[in-house]
C-alpha cells in the first residue's frame, strides 16, 4: 500500500509540473508520464492490469493525435523553461520531499487515502469471476456496436495509409 502513496504523490507532482510548462512537447511528455503513473495506480488498485493497459493504449493514442495536430499548427521554435519556473518547481519539489521525510511522524496521507480498495474490489476479483471483466466488453447486447467500431477503426486506418501512399509522403505540406 505504501507504493500507492508514492505513486499518488508523484501524480500530484506531475500535475503541478504541467502548470509551469509552455511548449506542447514538454506538456505532452509530462502527460505521457502522468498516464503511465495513473495506469500503474489503476493496475495496483484493482490487481488486474488489463484495464490499465487498455486505458494506457487509448489515452496514448489520443495524445498522439492531439500532439500531431498541435505541432502542425505551431512553429518549430525551441522554448526553454525560464529560471522563475525552475525556482518555483524546486520549491514545490522540496515541499513534497519534506512531506515524505516527515511521513511516519505526521501520517497525513491516511486522511486523504482512507479508502480500502482491497475490500471494495474483492467481490469482483473472486476466483469464479475472473472473466467478469472480459464479459462486459463483448456481451451479446454490445457485440454488434463493438464489432462495427472495430471495423470503422480498421477502415479509417486503411484509408489513412492509402492517402499517405498516394502522394508518397506525409499528409502535412512542407513550406
Amino acid at each position: 500500500m505504501m507504493n500507492l502513496h508514492y505513486l499518488y504523490m508523484i501524480s500530484c507532482f506531475i500535475s503541478i509540473l504541467i502548470i509551469f510548462l509552455n511548449t506542447p512537447f514538454h506538456i505532452n511528455l509530462t502527460l505521457i508520464f502522468q498516464t503511465i503513473i495513473i495506469s500503474l495506480i489503476l493496475g495496483l488498485t484493482i490487481n488486474y492490469f488489463w484495464f490499465s493497459l487498455l486505458f494506457f493504449l487509448i489515452f496514448i493514442g489520443g495524445l498522439m493525435i492531439l500532439f500531431l495536430y498541435v505541432t502542425s499548427m505551431l512553429s518549430n521554435k525551441i522554448n526553454l523553461i525560464s529560471m522563475f519556473s525552475l525556482n518555483n518547481l524546486f520549491i514545490i519539489l522540496t515541499i513534497f520531499i519534506m512531506f515524505y521525510w516527515f511521513y511516519p511522524k505526521i501520517n497525513w496521507m491516511n486522511h486523504f487515502f482512507s479508502i480500502n480498495f482491497d475490500n471494495t474490489f474483492s467481490s469482483l476479483l473472486s476466483s469464479n469471476s475472473k472473466t467478469f471483466f472480459l464479459n462486459k466488453i463483448f456481451n451479446k447486447y454490445s457485440f454488434y456496436m463493438t464489432f462495427m467500431l472495430m471495423n470503422y477503426l480498421l477502415l479509417t486506418m486503411i484509408i489513412c495509409i492509402k492517402i499517405i501512399n498516394f502522394y508518397q509522403g506525409p499528409i502535412r505540406i512542407k513550406f
